[in-house]
């Protein structure tokens, strides 16, 4: 059988087509937020003045092993009275500095930002008069950095969830409520459109909310999401409103929203990523963003497997993960974006540049409202979600930009050349058959 120069040329591309097809096609961003790409790890320092005895200090480093094993927080010993000799120890040191502490033992815990946070409430008790260093009040303290009862129930709820809206309540109460007001809108939009995502989600966003005492019990995970406590950070108060949100492994989605001070529609986008492909051109940093402290045992990672239907903490998995966002945009074209355009009513969801949307929380003015109204948003949940949530009809949508235009252009493109490669194997194999018909 004689194959023309034609047909191999449309069968080699056919080859090498699909599985790059497939590989875009495969995950989500949600899916790529359920793997832990040896993200960088929070580090809990027990801080001394002087030396401690090396036996206790193993005993120590001993005692906190098994507690932070299956958890991203690392456990450190440090004697302030020393010079720093590494760039961990300089970061404790500016911690000691910038939190004004002088008094000793004290706990402080580092996120991988560089951001610091002391644990006054939990280093009482630490200490006595016969032994420097309770051991029973260190493992206590580790395991409150590790877990609580809402970070368990948020990474509980996010393997079958879309994501977890989290509320802090401010002063007052009328924002509050406003508050709450946006969350339920958002989640029955996304509610909505959960048909449309690129791959089932079985529940829709949830909501947390949690008053200025449950504020203050939450402390280290409210810190761990960039929530702007007040200056008595024991009290569990904010100036504003605030809601964070989170999916996937417990990754922050997106900005802190305030209110005042952020716009209902900043909230409907940062939800409309969670079920997008993972597209070439989509900014990888709203799926990297940064995990709570957290535990993840083989018990989570088995139940993982179960609502995923694919195995996050694979070795092939990951490899195939990070190709995906290798192939997102660089830093540098992210920072060369002017952070001051305004953003288009119609904008697609996979297509936001996060640090575009941090730049846009403080208060619009009047012309901007005009640009972006919020009842515009949110337009499409996924790039294949063809109506959108707002429930406007197709006459009222805004058309299409020429970028739009240019990527329907090229998806037109990719079929006739699958078409092509159909067409000239399905030629081939009537010719053999022919053949093999006449030669009986």
């Amino acid at each position: 059988m004689i194959i023309s120069p034609c047909q191999k040329s449309c069968f080699l591309v056919l080859i090498l087509m699909l599985p790059s097809a497939a590989e875009a096609c495969r995950y989500t961003v949600r899916d790529v937020a359920m793997v832990d790409l040896a993200d960088p790890h929070y580090v809990l320092c027990l801080i001394t003045k002087g030396e401690l005895e090396p036996s206790l200090a193993e005993t120590l480093t001993n005692a906190a092993s098994p507690i932070l094993a299956d958890s991203n927080v690392e456990f450190r010993l440090f004697d302030a009275g020393q010079q720093p000799t590494d760039p961990a120890d300089a970061s404790i040191h500016s911690a000691l500095e910038s939190l004004g502490i002088t008094s000793y033992p004290a706990a402080v815990m580092l996120a991988p930002d560089g951001r610091a946070l002391e644990l006054p409430l939990m280093i009482d008790g630490l200490t006595s008069d016969d032994n420097p260093i309770q051991i029973a009040v260190l493992r206590q303290l580790l395991r409150s950095a590790t877990t609580s009862p809402r970070r368990k129930e948020l990474l509980h709820y996010l393997l079958r969830g879309h994501s977890m809206i989290m509320l802090v309540d401010g002063p007052d109460s009328a924002e509050n409520q406003r508050a709450v007001s946006w969350i339920e809108d958002a989640i029955a939009r996304v509610h909505d459109a959960l048909p449309t995502m690129a791959k089932p989600i079985e529940l829709p966003p949830r909501m947390i909310r949690l008053s200025p005492e449950e504020a203050k019990r939450e402390m280290i995970l409210l810190w761990s999401l960039g929530v702007d406590l007040a200056h008595e950070v024991n009290t569990g108060e904010t100036r504003v409103a605030q809601i964070a949100l989170l999916f996937g492994r417990g990754r922050k989605l997106g900005p802190v929203l305030q209110i005042p001070g952020s716009r209902q529609q900043d909230l409907w986008r940062s939800l409309g990523v969670v079920g997008s492909d993972c597209e070439c051109g989509l900014d990888r940093s709203w799926m990297q963003g940064p995990m709570i402290p957290h535990v993840w045992s083989t018990e989570d990672e088995a139940e993982a497997v179960a609502a995923l239907g694919f195995d996050p903490g694979n070795p092939l998995v990951k490899a195939e993960i990070s190709r995906i966002l290798a192939r997102g945009p660089s830093q540098s074209k992210r920072a060369n974006r002017s952070l001051e355009e305004p953003l288009q009513p119609q904008l697609q969801l996979g297509e936001i540049d996060i640090d575009a949307l941090v730049s846009e929380q403080t208060v619009p003015s009047e012309e901007s409202h005009q640009e972006v109204q919020p009842e515009q948003t949110l337009d499409r949940v996924t790039a294949k979600a063809e109506t959108p949530l707002t429930g406007q009809s197709d006459a009222s949508r805004t058309e299409k930009t020429p970028q739009d235009g240019a990527s329907a252009l090229q998806g037109a493109f990719v079929w006739v050349l699958v078409a092509l490669g159909l067409v000239g194997v399905l030629g081939s194999l009537g010719v053999f058959l022919l053949g093999r018909k006449k030669q009986s």
